[in-house]
């Protein structure tokens, strides 16, 4: 006589209309261990995925076998898909169940251990439940692929909009009474002036409940300017498409947010540029020492060729543009991060973005509890339908409407984890050209090393004694290019200068060859 472990399992549409109900798997367990003089030691029901092991009742189950040593010796299932559809953790837990003594087997699908040949009979009865997933899951991603690409956003509605069907019956979005709210929102973060603090605070007293981290999806969510996101398949990337639904906030408007959420759209002292010629990449930042005005340049045809220069036309000076070129080059060496100052930098960084991430990952467990919780509304749907207090129509729809709350759980889910990948993403960047300022510099077009310039030195530069000059250089640049040794503070209880950029001030500069 064995000591069986009946587990019993359902979660798909499947069983619960065709009859393989948690009752049904019980009453022929219980008849295969009448007719084999078996003894039910302890049945465990279950009503989640087989996806993974992480089941409330297979883990009860579990712990119940490493608590009873020896109490039970055989872990009996109707079916190998009632065990798992994940061949490779199928494999794992059946090597760690005969570890603790147990045997798993089948009702339907029974497999004779001692039989090497039985392996391949069990790697088949494994396979094809999660074969039989995968098919499934390929079938709902390609059907809202199709939705996606004949214009329809599919899922529940953002905030803005509302769920309904047009005419023919077909799922669409429209905007609701929220929807100029959401303009409202769009318009304030592109003035550039407004915290988020104080948008947040808009949109409440307004009565739409509204976190930061939702916000910034709502600033993110290109689905507002009338556009659907077609996911990639095999043969075509992923895209934008004109969406049946009506805008709420125009192209237009929706890229300028971006550019700022991006920081392109920084307030700067940036001056206006106007040159777009390489051999004068400085016009626009050099001022006159005598009289004050900006610097022009043009180029200047002797016997000696073509030479640019940079000149005032009040004061009649000039300069060979080259050399002021050379100069700006030679200059940007100093825009130098050593590595101990950037991990110093990142190890700051990440700490003051520890409040954003905890929030981060708070926004992601409350979709992950509302996802479980859906699941296992769906589960429960089952189990009526099982029961036949639901007919297979009425259990269609009401699954539809939680499986479109998980849809739309799911991909607000990876759109918060990409908020953090983004900006990880652009502090790199920018920590990777400070490191090398002067590669990029002399490797850019005109108008990007015109943006370097501006980004770096925040005053206009300046020639005397036939050095080259600068009024102001960028604070952050300034203290993340101060060397290691330099950021302990000096006797005097005062941070040091950093000896490197403070001779771009005025006081010092670049020698200005004759």
């Amino acid at each position: 006589m064995r000591k069986v472990a009946a587990y019993r399992r359902v979660s798909t549409d499947e069983q619960a209309k065709t009859g393989g109900s948690l009752e049904d798997q019980q009453d022929k367990i219980q008849k295969e261990c009448e007719r084999n003089g078996n003894n039910i030691v302890i049945d465990m029901p279950d009503d989640h995925s087989a996806k993974t092991f992480e089941r409330p009742g297979f883990k009860r189950l579990l712990q119940f076998i490493k608590s009873n040593p020896g109490a039970v010796d055989l872990l009996l299932v109707l079916k190998w898909s009632r065990f798992s559809r994940n061949t490779t953790d199928a494999y794992n837990m059946i090597r760690e169940l005969k570890k603790l003594g147990v045997e798993v087997n089948s009702v339907e699908e029974p497999i004779d251990h001692k039989n090497p040949q039985a392996k391949i009979l069990l790697a088949m009865y494994l396979t094809v439940p999660e074969v039989d997933n995968d098919i499934r899951s390929k079938s709902v991603y390609d059907g809202m692929r199709r939705a996606n690409l004949s214009g329809r956003y599919v899922g529940p509605a953002m905030k803005g909009y509302r769920n309904t069907k047009n005419e023919n019956k077909i799922a669409i979005i429209v905007p609701d009474d929220n929807a100029s709210i959401i303009l409202q929102t769009f318009q304030m973060f592109s003035e550039n002036i407004y915290s988020q603090k104080e948008i947040l605070t808009f949109i409440r007293s307004k009565g739409l409940k509204c976190s930061k981290t939702q916000l910034s999806i709502i600033l993110r969510n290109r689905h507002y300017t009338g556009k659907v996101y077609v996911k990639p398949s095999e043969t075509e990337p992923a895209q934008w498409i004109d969406g049946i639904h009506e805008p709420i906030i125009s192209e237009e408007l929706f890229n300028k947010v971006q550019d700022i959420l991006n920081g392109r759209n920084k307030k700067k002292s940036v001056f206006k540029i106007a040159s777009a010629k390489d051999e004068l990449q400085l016009r626009g930042f050099l001022q006159c020492t005598g009289c004050g005005n900006n610097l022009t340049g043009s180029q200047s045809k002797g016997n000696g060729g073509g030479y640019y220069y940079y000149h005032c036309n009040d004061c009649k000076l000039r300069y060979r543009a080259d050399r002021l070129n050379s100069m700006m080059y030679t200059m940007l060496g100093d825009v130098q991060i050593e590595p101990e100052v950037k991990e110093l930098y990142w190890a700051v960084i990440r700490d003051l973005l520890k409040g954003s991430d905890i929030e981060r990952k708070e926004e992601i467990r409350k979709r992950d509890n509302v996802i479980t919780q859906q699941e296992d509304r769906i589960n429960n749907l089952m189990d009526m339908v099982a029961d036949g207090n639901m007919s297979p129509p009425d259990f269609d729809k009401a699954k539809k409407r939680y499986q479109d709350t998980i849809n739309k759980l799911i991909q607000e889910r990876t759109e918060i984890s990409m908020i953090r990948t983004e900006f990880d993403e652009y502090l790199k960047w920018g920590f990777n050209l400070l490191e090398n300022v002067q590669s990029y510099y002399l490797n850019s077009p005109v108008d990007v090393k015109q943006k370097i310039i501006g980004s770096i030195y925040t005053g206009k530069l300046t020639i005397a004694d036939k050095k080259l000059r600068t009024n102001g250089v960028n604070k952050l640049v300034e203290l993340i290019c101060i060397p290691i040794n330099q950021l302990q503070e000096n006797k005097t209880g005062q941070p040091p200068q950093n000896e490197k950029l403070s001779r771009h001030v005025p006081g010092a500069g670049v020698l200005l060859a004759s």
